[in-house]
């Protein structure tokens, strides 16, 4: 037994979780003021080989060689999001069928994560995923089914959508309220947000992530949205159906998940 995997079964959770937060602060860099300035300060990365790396994990999932990946990290069992899947299966049992937009998805992480379970649904299922165009090309050639189709953007898409799924990706984003609006136009039944930082004040914060080095060599500015704001923002259209924290993606401020329900006209 590793010395790191003794110490994971000997310790109380609380050590663990408190270690792991001290761990992902040397991964992150505040107190930048605007996006360019956090830009410029971003090293520069392979482009290419990270989207060869996700793409021969996500090859290994498809064909069952291993059981799951998320952002290119392989897993010997699924990592469920329990939270995730229940938002699906609501809307499952609400709509009778599901269609949903994955902005951000990569090659169908978050629908293979689930297919286990969507396999056993008796209704029309339309997993469509926006992402770069690399993405879309490659998923198109080699991941699309009846089931999981590849978009560049919200136009191509030509379902009536019943949720709008953001995981881990608003953050990313330079301008996440210009794609909120975006989102609202397509006027889905839900919008769900998971693993994004937010913060309890209306200041919002950009930082850099620096990408384990195991992983790939990257980093990117990323939101630490307001919830508060954030929630307003999208109250004319749509009211918080459910909130959790969200532990699955590590950041140095608390991450939720945001359940959002369009609200009904009297």
């Amino acid at each position: 037994m590793s010395y790191i995997r003794y110490l994971k079964l000997t310790l109380p959770p609380f050590i663990i979780t408190i270690a792991r937060k001290v761990r992902n602060l040397y991964r992150y860099s505040k107190g930048f003021n605007t996006w360019d300035d956090a830009l410029q300060n971003t090293t520069s990365y392979n482009k290419n080989e990270i989207f060869d790396k996700v793409l021969s994990s996500a090859r290994l999932v498809r064909d069952g060689v291993e059981a799951y990946e998320r952002d290119s990290v392989l897993f010997n069992k699924v990592q469920y999001d329990y939270e995730l899947l229940s938002a699906l299966l609501l809307i499952v049992n609400t709509e009778s069928r599901l269609h949903l937009i994955d902005f951000g998805g990569a090659l169908g992480t978050s629908y293979r994560q689930n297919k286990k379970y969507l396999d056993c649904l008796s209704v029309p299922i339309k997993w469509g995923v926006i992402e770069q165009s690399e993405f879309v090309k490659i998923g198109r050639r080699e991941f699309q089914t009846d089931s999981l189709q590849f978009f560049d953007n919200f136009l191509q898409v030509q379902f009536d959508v019943d949720l709008v799924l953001m995981g881990s990706s608003l953050c990313y984003l330079e301008n996440p309220y210009s794609i909120l609006s975006d989102i609202m136009e397509v006027n889905p039944s839900y919008i769900l947000i998971i693993r994004t930082p937010f913060t309890e004040s209306d200041n919002e914060e950009i930082s850099i992530q620096n990408v384990p080095s195991n992983i790939y060599k990257a980093s990117y500015p990323f939101w630490t949205l307001s919830k508060s704001k954030l929630i307003k923002f999208l109250s004319e259209k749509y009211e918080l159906f459910e909130e959790w924290d969200d532990a699955l993606q590590a950041y140095p401020d608390k991450s939720y998940g945001l359940l959002f329900r369009k609200i009904k006209l009297l």
